[in-house]
Order: structure tokens, then sequence, then C-alpha cells
């Protein structure tokens, strides 16, 4: 008997009914040629030759059976999921499949439940990429069964579905069994011979199989002749024969008994159906149809519905004289009627007496006592239970927006009669989150104005949880300023425990200040981020915590604290989407300090697991960021064809403004490497960049000072670098400033102006080993660490920067005629004084050379 149990005992319970595999019955006629055919030409050298096999047909022609006792025989993994309607949900039905291919590989699929509870959702097609690629990576061979199928009518599962069958791996093969043919591309999977279907001509009974199938299920023995005529009038369906045989074993005459009923399918399962329900007893009658409302059932949540305490035999009982019933478990604790008897019996039960009302509140408070609280705010919602329903609803709210389950959440909301939803704070609160979660915006706003009139004076919490919500609302209308604001004040009325929302608040709130470039606020939050999203599990949301972390730690110039952080997001695993934004910043940080194999290296990963998970904003990131480590190494060529795809996607429609700044501003770089001032100017007035843009402004705004110097206009080119400099001391931006000091050097007036500016940029830039940004401005800027050279400012450290020029210098370009390049000797001592050579080392090398020149 089911006993209580903890919540997630129970959810975990509740979950394995519906990954259980139905175990073929013995006295059940065994479909051999049916078997045959699902069989032949299945697999090839262990990977499938076809993706999907369908099995359709109407109600009751076996369906499940047949699946369940070819796969049997397969000696094939498989992974089962019998659906409900709650799977049309996308976030359930994603939940529940993976769950079902965990029950056959654990490591399947753990990237995929991090993405689904994750506070920002990555899109879709990003989930299943991921997905797809863990399967693929599964050593072995798979069978994945979607039985019912024609529960889901929701469009974006059909998309999901849609998707993973074509890009399925060949190690997996899909099944699925439904009343109707699925919106899928069957068509085309027919004419490329990589999908079998098997329908009702196939699945109905032939005269032998039913002379067999009614000795085996009733004892009764059919001539040829009979079968014949019972298989021609049932159209060999698999429910009806059922039926007759179970009516046939009190029929007197066999012959009158086949003579008479005939007509539809519809016609002989209710003249059936009451041939049988007739035959039982008052007291079974009673208990088939009390129990009818549930659509799982074990003995205790039987005994409460119906006022018995043997229902436990009862259920055996049923199982034993294969009366529609089918074990969910191996343990028999759980049991589910036949779908189309279920439907039958409430059927019936409607033009009863018995009260629904009374029945579904006995089921909800049973399932809510035991854990179970989707099928408690199911059955309270179908006996019209308001405050019970709102209760159980509030109950939940967290756990199903925390799994993702957003539109299940919805849907139950909306059940409620408004006035009573909206009349409780907590409920209120509840059902504007997933307004605000799936884009609602107007509906979710007039949610929370009606709960701050309704509750001026509410406890901090509450108001916390307002503030919160306004919050995630605000940033959905890009209002980052209110945004922030809100995010602090829930924070401030938060209580310390309740990590799961601190922990989801300030992670937006850390990605907000970091790209408005509040390193210290962005800092702050980040911290507590990686502190609440580690103790509640949220693995997403910590690895983003981490990334940007790493982020706004390299912001501030300190590239050896960002290098720990983002090794630690690594350690985590690729699997994650923001993977992608770990590799390309510990690949750009490599490539700052000139470790090119490194560099590349991470870079490659990045752009891997981009092109994997196909999304197109972090395959422009890392085509941007390819197209700036080739310019930085004056190839110029593979600089332009590294960024022509993040070019091609900013022409479209749905680019985020700052993609497309960011791409453009590699652009405009572009451009000025190769002299084509014209095409820069062009292309740097038309960058669309909003007024909090924030990190990436205080990197493309340099690339004003970049074009005036190209255009000869130093004096502006000062202005402009003077202006972002202040604003960059101010804001504590240590890895921009490297860069602008680099800049105003090669704008300064003269040349001891511009040995003081880069003299800054080699003192703030020796302890963290910058290089690269010395050298990505041009030949103008080697030649001041020439000269910077020549006065003996870091003598190791600018050596180590003139030793990383690959090329001899091109003298003939623009050098303003201030500066004497250093010899090739001169060169050969900073050399040897960045390899770490003592004085008296450096004389003896010389000494070999000369001797050897």
């Amino acid at each position: 008997m089911a006993t209580a149990k903890s919540n997630s005992e129970q959810t975990d319970s509740l979950l394995r009914t519906k990954l259980f595999i139905p175990a073929p019955r013995n006295d059940l006629i065994r479909r051999q040629r049916l078997i045959d055919l699902l069989q032949s030409d299945l697999q090839q050298e262990k990977e499938f030759t076809r993706k999907l096999t369908l099995i359709s047909a109407p109600a009751g022609y076996g369906k499940t059976t047949l699946a369940s006792q070819w796969l049997a025989e397969a000696d094939l993994p498989v992974a089962w999921l019998t659906l409900e309607t709650s799977e049309n949900d996308p976030t359930r039905f994603l939940t529940y499949l993976v769950a079902a291919l965990q029950t056959v590989s654990p490591q399947i699929g753990g990237s995929v439940q991090a993405m689904l509870q994750a506070p920002q959702r990555p899109p879709q097609e990003l989930i299943l990429t991921a997905l797809i690629n863990e399967l693929a990576a599964h050593e072995g061979s798979m069978v994945l069964v979607l039985d019912d199928y024609h529960v889901i009518q929701s469009p974006p599962n059909h998309e999901t579905l849609n998707y993973l069958v074509e890009h399925l791996p060949p190690n997996l093969h899909l099944v699925i069994t439904s009343r109707e043919d699925p919106p899928l591309a069957l068509h085309r999977l027919q004419a490329r011979r990589q999908m079998l279907g098997v329908r009702q001509a196939e699945l109905s009974f032939e005269v032998d199989e039913a002379v067999t199938y009614f000795q085996l299920v009733s004892g009764v023995s059919l001539t040829p002749q009979q079968a014949d005529r019972l298989t021609r009038r049932t159209e060999g369906w698999v429910t009806g024969l059922q039926l007759a045989a179970l009516s046939m074993k009190s029929a007197p005459n066999q012959e009158t008994f086949i003579e008479s009923f005939t007509g539809s399918n519809r016609y002989i399962l209710d003249y059936l159906f009451e041939e049988v329900f007739d035959q039982q007893t008052e007291e079974m009658k009673s208990f088939l149809l009390q129990t009818a409302i549930l659509n799982r059932i074990c003995a205790d949540l039987a005994d409460t519905i119906t006022g018995r305490s043997d229902s436990q035999t009862i259920l055996e009982q049923l199982e034993q004289t294969n009366f529609f019933i089918v074990p969910l478990d191996q343990s028999r604790e759980w049991y589910r009627y036949h779908r189309l008897f279920v439907d039958l019996l409430r059927h019936r039960l409607s033009s009863t007496s018995i009260k629904l009302e009374e029945l579904h509140e006995r089921a909800s408070r049973w399932y809510a006592e035991h854990g179970y609280l989707e099928e408690a705010i199911e059955h309270a919602l179908a006996g019209e239970h308001w405050i019970l329903a709102g209760e159980t609803i509030e109950e939940a709210g967290d756990n199903f927006l925390r799994r993702g389950e957003v539109s299940t959440l919805l849907n139950w909301c909306r059940r409620m009669p408004e006035e009573v939803l909206l009349g409780c704070p907590d409920w209120a609160l509840t059902y504007a989150w997933p307004l605000i979660l799936i884009g609602e915006v107007e509906q979710a706003d007039r949610v929370l104005q009606h709960l701050k009139q309704m509750a001026p004076a509410a406890p901090d919490v509450l108001q916390g949880h307002i503030a919160a919500a306004e919050a995630f609302l605000s940033r959905t209308r890009g209002d980052t300023a209110k945004t922030i604001d809100l995010s602090k004040k829930a924070l401030l009325l938060l209580p310390e425990d309740d990590r799961t929302s601190r922990g989801n608040i300030e992670v937006n709130l850390g990605l907000i200040t970091w790209h408005v470039g509040q390193l210290d606020e962005a800092e702050a939050a980040l911290n507590e981020a990686l502190v609440n999203t580690e103790a509640t599990g949220n693995h997403y949301a910590h690895h983003t915590a981490l990334v940007f972390m790493a982020r706004t730690i390299a912001s501030r110039g300190d590239l050896k604290e960002a290098v720990q952080i983002v090794e630690a997001a690594l350690q985590m695993g690729d699997r994650i989407p923001t993977a992608v934004l770990a590799y390309c910043d510990i690949a750009a940080i490599h490539f700052e300090r000139n470790q090119l194999d490194s560099a590349w290296k991470h870079q490659e990963q990045a752009t891997a697991i981009a092109e994997a998970i196909h999304n197109m904003e972090f395959k422009s990131a890392c085509c941007v960021q390819r197209a700036l480590f080739h310019l930085g190494l004056n190839q110029g060529d593979e600089a332009k064809a590294a960024l022509e795809p993040a070019l091609a996607f900013s022409r479209t429609q749905d680019v985020p403004p700052l993609t497309r700044a960011r791409i453009k501003s590699c652009q405009v770089q572009l451009a000025l490497a190769n002299g084509d001032i014209q095409t820069a100017r062009e292309v740097h007035a038309s960058i669309p960049l909003p007024h909090d843009a924030g990190t990436f402004t205080r990197f493309i705004d340099l690339n004003t000072a970049r074009l005036l110097l190209a255009e000869g206009e130093e004096s502006k080119a000062q202005e402009a670098l003077r202006a972002v400099y202040e604003q960059a001391t101010k804001s504590g931006w240590g890895y921009a400033l490297q860069t602008i000091r680099v800049l105003q050097a090669l704008a300064a007036d003269d040349l001891d102006d511009g040995i003081n500016h880069l003299q800054s940029a080699i003192e703030t830039g020796e302890a963290q080993d910058f290089l690269r940004v010395f050298l990505n401005e041009g030949e103008d800027v080697v030649e001041l660490l020439h000269e910077a050279a020549r006065r003996g400012i870091a003598p190791t450290y600018v050596g180590s920067i003139l030793a990383a020029v690959d090329a001899p210098i091109d003298t003939s370009m623009r050098t303003k005629g201030l500066i004497e390049p250093l010899t090739e000797r001169e060169l050969e001592v900073l050399r040897l004084v960045a390899a770490g050579l003592s004085n008296r080392q450096i004389a003896e090398q010389l000494v070999v050379s000369l001797g050897t020149a």
C-alpha cells in the first residue's frame, strides 16, 4: 500500500510510474507477425537503419501491448514515457523525456535539466542541440518510446519532436504510439526510408489470432468460421474482441451471441461494455465508478475515495481477470485503467447520482497529504474547490517555476476564478510570475499593480517578492535603471534563508550592473549569487555567475584572478551553454598574454560548442573574437573571412543592438587596418549604440579615437580619449584603461608626452602580464616601445613585449619622425633581459654571439 513519503520521494515515485515499461502479459496472444515486421532491418552494425517506428491506430487496437511485446524480445535498452495531457507544457515534456532517457543512462540530459531550470532559459534549439549531442556521445544503442502521443496537442512540443527526429543520432531509435498520426514530417521520413508505420490494417486481428486469443482470455473455443465472423464484424478490433471474450464466458449460446451485435465499433463498444459492466456485482460497479476519476490508483487512495478497506484485494482481482487494468510498477502498488475503459466508466459516472465534487475533494486531500501536489491541484480544480486549489497552487508554485514548468502553473491559475485568485496576495503573486516569464507584460503589470494596491502594508517578505517580480518585468521592458533599483529593493526585503530567490535576483543584478559598467555593484551581487546558487544546486545559474564574475574582475584589469575564476567555471564542464563564454574569456586572456597556442585552442573549443548548439549569438561572438585575433597578428585576409558569418548574422532583423554594435566595431577595426578610412567612418557612424551599453561602450568608443588618429586628427583624438579616460578611471575599468593609455601615447603632441602615457600603461600592465594591448595598435606603438627601452623603462617587461614582435619593423610606416628604431644588437640585449639573464650572463651571451657571427 502507498504510504506517506517526503515530497521529493513522492515526485520520484510518481515520475517512475510514467517511465514504467509495461510488462508483456503471459495471457495475451503474441503478435509474432507484427514483431517480425517491427524487428526487420532495424539495425545494421549497431546503428539503427531507420529513425522512427510509428504505431498509429484508433483506441483499443493493442498499440502499447505490441510495443512492449516487441521490445521485450528485441534485447535493446529501452526508455519508456507514457504521456498525459500535462506533458503539453513544453518544459514538462522535455523534463519527462530526459527522465525517461536517464533510466537507461543517468549521464544523459544533465545540462538540459540545468538549462530548463535556469532563471534565464536558453532558446529551445540550444537546449535540444545539447540533448542531441549528449545522446550522440552515449555509447551503445537505445530505444525511446513515447506512448499515447495523441494526448500532445501543443505546437511547441510537435516542433521539439520534429527537431529531435530530424537530428536523431544513429544510436537512438524513436517509437511513437498514437491514436492518430502526429504532425511530424512523416512523408519526408518515409521518402528517405527512415520510418516504419504500423497502422490499423496491420494491427487488426486475423482469424487464427482471434481463435488463439479467445482460448487464452476466456477459455472459449471458436471454430474458424465463428472467429471469421467475429473478426469481420469487429474489423479485427482488439478491444471489441476482448469485451466479446469476457461477455461470452456467461453467454448461454455462442452462435446467438455472435449474431447479436453488428454495426460500428462505437456501437459494439457500448453494447459490449454494458454486457461486461452489468455482469459485475453492485459492490464492484461502485468501486469502478468511484475510482474512475483517478488517472492512477493505489489501494490507500482507493480506500480513501470509496470508504473501503479492501481495495488492494480488488485491484489484484481485476488484474488477475484481465479486466482492463494496467500495473504501473513492479511491486503492483500503482495501477491505471485502460484508456478506453476509463472513458466509458466516466461516461457512465456522469449519469449517476454519485457526487463528483466530493470524490475530487477526497482525492485532492489525499494527494496533498502524500506530497503529490500536481494531482492534488488537478482534483481540487476539477471539483471546483477553489480555496483548496489556491492553497495547493501556492505551495507548488515555487517548485514549478524552478523546474521551468511555467505553462502548467499558468494553466492552473487561469482555471481559477480571477476574483478568487486576486483576492489573496500570495496567490496573485503566484499568478504574476508565469505571466512575466512568458512575456504577457501588460497582464502581469495589471496583476502586480492590483497586488500593490491590495497590500500596501504587506510584510517585508511579500514586498520583497513583489519587488523581485517588478524587477524582472522592468528588465523585460528594457528599463535597466529601474531593474537595478527594484532588484536591490528585493534583496533588502527578502530573508537571507530564501537562497533560491536571492540567487536568481543576484545573478540578474550582476549581469545588468556589469553590462552598464558598475563593477563594484556587479562584483558584490555576483559574490552573493555564487554562494546562494551553490547552496541550492542551481548549476546553470552558478556557472553564469562564475563567468560574469571573471568578466567583472577582468574588466578591472586583474587578469590573474580572472583566470582562476574562469578556470573554475570550465571545471564544471562544457555541457552548459555559457561554457562558450568561459572558453572565449580564457582564450582572450591567453591571447592578451601572447600565449597563442593556448588562446587558439580555447577559441576553437568555444566555436565548437557554439556550432554544436546552433546559437547564433554565441557563434557571432566567436567569429568576432577570431577576427580580432587574426587582426592582432596582422592577418588581414583571415580576419575578414572570420568576421563574415557574423556580418551576415548582423544583417538579420532580430539581432540585439549590442550584438550588432560589437560586430560592426570589429568591422571598423578591420577597415582601419586595411587603410580603408572611408569604410571605417561609415560603419562607425552606423553603430546602433544604446545609451546604457556600458561594458561595450568602453571598448566601442575607442574606435572614435582610432578613426581620428587614422585621419591625422591627433588633437581631436586626445579630446575623445580624455573623456573616456575620465569615465574609465572613475568606474575602475582597468582593462579598458590599458588600451586608452596606449592610444593616448599615439595621440600625444610630442615624444616625451607619448612616452609618459606609454609608461603608465607599462607600469599597470606589467603586474598582469598585458602584452598584446601594446602590439594590437600597430607598428607606431612598437617604435614607442623601442624608445621606452632606450630610456630604461621596465627593461625586462618591455623586452618581453618586443621579443613577441615576429616581423621586422617596417620603417616606412607612419612614425611622426620622432623615434630612432633600436638596432638589432639593442633588441638582442632586451630579449636577454626579458629572459631573466643577469648582466654578467648577458655579457657572456653577447661574446658568444659575436664569436659565432
